[in-house]
């Protein structure tokens, strides 16, 4: 790769300054390009990388720069993804790396970086080319990232981590974000229900991408303002559970047809799917009996005698298929009288 170079900062970066010089290799970044920040956990599932490697793609196919952090895990598959487009203009992604973008790391992607490059791509950094790499940058690498970005998603994260600073960082700057709402049971799904429940857009790859990219072009603030509205996509299903309790609660409140007399329109009123039908039924039974006063995730574990987590786990499936509401608090009714 050819030697960086150092480029004004006020010419990349879509919102504040940076004290000291901007190290950059590769092409010009295109002023007028949509930028979206992919990333998440170093540590995903392969259906939480496909997601970040759909994301790059899908993104770069709309001639969005994808822009991601350089680390193994979602932010590799979100750049690859973006190296795989298709169609007459795909764009090369930037990789916004901790250490000087003369010694990229880790050393695995030496390779995909020197990609980016050829492919019209770039990297860059606020690290310059003989300074030693210190564990600190890693958060300034996430506050820069988010500086030159007009969104950020969140494929996955843990609770803490990386990826929740990056989206703490987001909201900070008045940066939209976007996060997968991964069901209960799945790895490094934490901190994106933490993400969901302080105000995050849900996402998937595919229309829904495409439609928030177009909201992104229309009216980016928009997004900031608006509560999260509940997609006609299937919730994507992954892995075993690491805490399902704790995801089902910080979820819970971030889906409009938790409101009261808010169910979502459009989805089956049928059984959830996914779910063990005869614990539905017992569900069901209760909270028919309850009407509209509805039920506790504590008092429907006791009248069904099941445990509480397997019934949270159910009672957030439900919801999101539009079958259940929440009307007030944490207590749970089903959605309309006609769906008894």
């Amino acid at each position: 790769m050819s030697q960086s170079r150092i480029v004004p900062s006020r010419t990349v970066l879509r919102r504040g300054s940076l004290p000291g010089p901007l190290y950059w290799l590769g092409a010009d970044l295109p002023q007028e390009r949509l930028r979206i920040a992919v990333v998440g956990s170093r540590r995903a599932t392969p259906q939480q990388l496909e997601h970040a490697f759909a994301f790059g793609r899908d993104l770069a196919e709309l001639g969005v720069i994808v822009v991601s952090g350089g680390a193994l895990g979602v932010d590799t598959h979100a750049l690859r993804g973006a190296l795989a487009a298709e169609g007459e203009t795909p764009i090369a992604p930037l990789a916004v790396v901790p250490a000087s973008v003369d010694a990229p790391f880790p050393k695995e992607n030496l390779g995909l970086y020197r990609e980016i490059v050829e492919r019209g791509g770039s990297l860059c950094s606020k690290v310059a080319p003989d300074d030693a790499h210190s564990r600190g940058r890693f958060h300034a690498r996430n506050d820069l990232l988010v500086q030159m970005v007009d969104a950020v998603i969140a494929v996955c994260a843990d609770r803490p981590s990386g990826t929740l600073h990056c989206a703490n960082s987001a909201w900070r700057q008045k940066v939209p974000v976007f996060t997968v709402p991964w069901s209960p049971d799945a790895p490094h799904s934490a901190g994106s229900h933490a993400l969901l429940y302080a105000g995050a857009r849900a996402l998937w790859p595919g229309a829904p991408l495409r439609e928030a990219v177009g909201a992104l072009m229309r009216d980016p603030q928009g997004l900031l303002q608006r509560a999260a509205e509940l997609p006609l996509w299937p919730v994507a299903k992954a892995g075993c559970a690491t805490n399902p309790q704790q995801t089902f609660d910080a979820v819970a409140t971030a889906w409009p047809c938790y409101a009261p007399g808010a169910p979502a329109p459009g989805l089956s009123p049928g059984d959830p799917p996914g779910c063990d039908a005869g614990l539905v039924a017992r569900l069901r039974a209760e909270l028919r009996q309850a009407g509209e006063h509805g039920l506790t995730v504590d008092e429907l574990a006791a009248t069904t005698q099941t445990d509480r987590t397997a019934v949270a786990a159910t009672l957030l499936n439900w919801t999101l298929h539009g079958g259940l509401k929440r009307v007030a608090g944490s207590w749970y009714a089903l959605a309309t009288a006609s769906r008894l």
